[in-house]
């Protein structure tokens, strides 16, 4: 049965390699037996968790990388995997195209550039995933989410929730929790305000902790019951309208 098995996935291989679309173009050079046989072991190799053999046989076909979307995909993921950061993103911007979409890629691009803080490029990308359809399970979501956080890392805090908005509504629990991981990120304005809020929450029954130069920190016990969690809300919500 394994066997069986084993021959159905390689032949499907074959299959998807040798699509008529993916070979449009000098067709003579990428039907060799050692591009296919280069193909496939890469492909199995990366299956096994076998990485650096996958690199091994996909860096040797990168001539696939403008024909073979596939390609693409499982070349990246393995240069990720092997943490060849460097070499993922080079090849990322290699294979990158305003007209077409990469959704691997254009992520990866994307959150190199957020993590550099090129916020400007990284928006372009992510602007790019809510396009992709094919890849995207939640239609619209990933790449709000990134634009959001994008968008809050350069200080623009309504901007940023105005974007978490655009989550469709079958995503609606998934935005607030989004939309409280957001309002965590905001520091106070300052540490004045910030003690004020401490020393206020202090008097109305609920103690918090400070920490770094504007932010609070909430430490509830173990043990803290749904109620105690509505209260605290409540509080917070209360005090942070007073202030």
């Amino acid at each position: 049965m394994k066997l069986i098995i084993k021959k159905i996935y390689i032949l499907s291989l074959l299959l998807i390699l040798l699509q008529p679309k993916t070979f449009a173009r000098d067709g003579e050079v990428l039907h060799t037996g050692e591009n296919i046989s280069n193909y496939l072991s890469g492909i199995i190799s990366s299956k096994n968790h076998n990485y650096n053999e996958s690199y091994k046989y996909l860096k040797k076909i990168e001539l696939l990388k403008k024909h073979h979307s596939r390609y693409n995909a499982e070349f990246l993921s393995t240069l990720v995997l092997l943490e060849k950061f460097d070499r993922a993103f080079a090849f990322s911007e290699s294979v990158s195209n305003e007209d077409e979409f990469f959704f691997e890629g254009d992520l990866f691009l994307g959150l190199n550039y957020f993590k550099n803080k090129d916020y400007k490029n990284a928006e372009k990308y992510f602007q790019k995933l809510n396009k992709i359809y094919r890849y995207n399970l939640f239609d619209d979501f990933i790449g709000n989410v990134l634009i959001a956080w994008n968008r809050a890392s350069q200080g623009e805090k309504v901007k940023s929730f105005e974007i978490l908005e655009k989550i469709p509504k079958p995503y609606r629990h998934l935005k607030k929790t989004q939309k409280g991981f957001l309002k965590c990120y905001f520091d106070m304005k300052d540490t004045q305000t910030r003690d004020k809020f401490m020393f206020t929450l202090k008097e109305k029954g609920m103690i918090c902790n400070s920490t770094g130069q504007n932010s609070v920190r909430l430490r509830p016990n173990l043990c803290l019951s749904e109620k105690d969690a509505y209260q605290g809300c409540r509080l917070i919500k209360e005090v942070l309208g007073e202030i």
